[in-house]
């Protein structure tokens, strides 16, 4: 016959294991992380959550243009980036979201984590019948609802076909009381709507703020710092100034390099006397250095790219740039 343990013993190992549990998962801070609640339903948003205000905002329950099931549960949440909208040029640029107000504002100081799972779906049918392509994900945290938010993560492109944990560590800042999940751009030059779909977001503190200086934050009246700032992102737009298309694959075609969300662009070649010698809507597509299938003469030429784009907080920007061009044979 085993000899049994010591109840005290037990009651040890039991304790500990209680500790270990709550320093690694803490208590959840979020209400419905699963979404749940409604039937999936176009321009819904399920309990425990909100979306900000403006023409646009109306995030999905999935699945309804979706076949795919939950991570969790009976539902998920659907979020668009809308780069062009051919029927509505107001809505070109506009973002959807989802927020929540936690039930208690977080530590300052205080480490959290954030996890939640997120996929994408090529075969996706949207209610607007638009080309869809993949998208990104910001989180914020802030202050007031819709307002004041600084961005804990910005994801790359989500472009995986099955639900993929994610996981975020951050510092708490003082008044972080709103949390808000906002879709960004990704697929921007050949696609007019960007989707990303989001399921079991979980947030939970893992680190008390156990410093002697805390900030007392009753009494922090600044805003957050610069540092936290959305700071717009301008276009990087790279234009050669010569390229040699005489068939020995090293420079053969003229093309502009942008580094940005492009929404439209533009590339018009011209000779020394102003005649438009090639033009392009694609970036991809560059000039060959043929001018009605016959090689144009060697010289100086002349070419402008213009480019629409969004810039990081999803404004609209034009960027017009010209350059001198020798071809070289």
């Amino acid at each position: 016959m085993a000899k049994s343990k010591p109840l005290y013993r037990v009651l040890i190992c039991m304790l500990l294991i209680s500790s270990l549990s709550a320093v690694s998962h803490g208590q959840e801070l979020l209400r419905n992380g699963s979404f749940e609640g409604l039937t999936p339903i176009y321009g819904a948003i399920p309990e425990g959550w909100a979306a900000c205000g403006g023409e646009g905002n109306s995030p999905d329950v999935q699945p309804i243009s979706s076949d795919r099931g939950a991570e969790d549960g009976e539902a998920y949440i659907g979020l668009i980036s809308r780069v062009r909208t051919p029927n509505n040029q107001a809505l070109e640029g506009s973002v959807e979201s989802v927020y929540q107000q936690l039930p208690d504002s977080l530590i300052q100081g205080a480490e959290y984590v954030l996890t939640f799972y997120l996929m994408y779906d090529s075969t996706h049918k949207p209610s607007t019948p638009l080309p869809i392509g993949t998208s990104t994900l910001h989180i914020y945290l802030g202050k007031n609802a819709c307002d004041d938010y600084r961005v804990i993560w910005e994801s790359p492109i989500i472009d995986h076909h099955s639900w993929e944990l994610y996981t975020v560590r951050f510092i708490a800042d003082c008044g972080d009381s709103f949390l808000k999940l906002e879709s960004g751009f990704g697929d921007t030059l050949r696609h007019d709507l960007n989707y990303i779909m989001i399921d079991d977001i979980s947030l939970r503190s893992v680190k008390p703020n156990l410093s002697s200086d805390r900030i007392d934050c009753d009494q922090v009246v600044t805003e957050y710092p610069d540092s936290t700032a959305y700071i717009p992102k301008s276009c990087v737009l790279y234009l050669p100034n010569a390229f040699s298309p005489n068939g020995d694959d090293t420079n053969p075609l003229l093309l502009a390099y942008p580094d940005c969300n492009i929404i439209r662009y533009a590339m018009k070649v011209f000779d020394r006397w102003g005649n438009m010698v090639f033009e392009s809507s694609n970036e991809y597509i560059g000039w060959d250095g043929t001018v009605h299938g016959k090689e144009a003469e060697e010289g100086i030429y002349y070419y402008v790219v213009q480019v629409d784009y969004f810039d990081t907080k999803g404004d609209k920007r034009h960027l017009r740039r010209g350059s001198n061009l020798n071809l070289i044979r």
